[in-house]
């Protein structure tokens, strides 16, 4: 069975990786690829390395990854991609080459139904992810199965066209617990994460945290680490220390003694990646209560839980105080991390959608 996976990641993301990475240029496709995945973005969603002992031919592409990319190019006698139609044509491209029985895309509102159906190499199954914003005039036409954490983009997708719907959520590779073992506790509560029209409900969290932060007593310290699409509030603005992606992401999880999770607008509370990569690297989380949570983690035992401002201030006091009642509750929580939410464990869950559908 052969499978190819797709994803566009953030274009601020490469050209920070790519400027730490001056080797990149002497480097052929696959090990370029080994090395991006190295670094640890979206990790939890990238199947090719763990589907082979499945029985899986894999290959990996990063639309927007240009190095990797041009490299591939060059290798199959054709000329870098310059624009993103060209990274789009070059996309059909590999997509060609490879012939993939199952297309896995990681981006579907670039790679939307219309690009789809625009291919001249038909796989028997075309598969996509999707749990953040859908913007208007998406068409999934084309698609034959769409997944997701969240009820709510499942039924999107069927009303964009897509065939089919299932839920599914990405995993924690092992490896990323080990490389960042021994960064040391820093910051008494973090929060990364984004910023954007469709996070009202975080910016009013964060906005009403950091003033608690600074007024209550004993205050406490609040890192924040935002991708923020538009200016945020002052009170939020002076703790910003801006974004972080792939492993300098999960050191800053590894180093708040309390890890923050406020969830999209959109999303149900309880389901979102942040709750997976937060125990995975052995970080005490305290997020919102939500109907979903229990299929992950125990609240109270794994995780902890708020429902508004005045409770997530109250935990937030009471495990400070109490570092080893924290530090038990964040181990028993990495401890079925590794267990239950690994990529082995969610490459065995991808494989029987995929054999039922196909």
């Amino acid at each position: 069975m052969r499978l190819m996976q797709t994803f566009t990641f953030y274009d601020r993301y490469l050209a920070e990786f790519c400027a730490r990475h001056p080797e990149l240029e002497a480097l052929d496709y696959e090990n370029q690829m080994r090395l991006l995945r190295l670094d640890g973005f979206a990790a939890g969603q990238i199947l090719t390395p763990v589907l082979p002992d499945l029985g899986y031919e894999t290959f990996l592409a990063v639309m927007n990854y240009l190095p990797a990319q041009g490299r591939w190019a060059m290798e199959h006698g054709l000329p870098a991609p310059r624009s993103r139609q060209e990274q789009l044509a070059l996309l059909a491209r590999q997509v060609e080459e490879f012939r993939p029985d199952i297309l896995y895309l990681g981006d579907p509102i670039l790679t939307d139904g219309r690009w789809v159906r625009s291919l001249t190499w038909k796989p028997r199954l075309v598969v996509g992810w999707r749990q953040a914003e859908i913007p208007p005039g998406t068409d999934w036409q084309g698609y034959d199965l769409m997944l997701s954490g969240d009820e709510a983009y499942r039924k999107a997708a069927l009303a964009l066209g897509a065939r089919a719907s299932e839920p599914y959520r990405p995993g924690f590779p092992r490896f990323l617990a080990d490389l960042v073992a021994d960064v040391p506790e820093q910051n008494d509560v973090v929060f990364t994460g984004q910023i954007t029209r469709d996070h009202g409900s975080r910016l009013r969290c964060l906005s009403d945290l950091a003033k608690a932060a600074a007024t209550g007593e004993p205050p406490f310290g609040l890192a924040l680490f935002l991708a923020a699409h538009s200016p945020v509030p002052e009170e939020l603005s002076r703790l910003d220390q801006g974004a972080r992606w792939g492993l300098d992401m999960y050191r800053c999880l590894k180093a708040g003694r309390i890890v923050l999770n406020v969830h999209i607008d959109l999303t149900v509370p309880g389901v979102n990646f942040r709750i997976i990569e937060t125990a995975g690297v052995g970080g005490f989380l305290l997020t919102e209560t939500g109907p979903e949570l229990n299929s992950l983690f125990a609240p109270g035992r794994e995780v902890e839980t708020y429902t508004g401002i005045g409770e997530l201030v109250e935990k937030i006091r009471h495990y400070l105080d109490h570092p080893a009642e924290r530090k038990a509750m964040a181990r028993r929580a990495q401890e079925r991390c590794l267990r239950d939410h690994c990529m082995e464990a969610r490459a065995a869950w991808f494989n029987e959608i995929m054999r039922s559908h196909l």
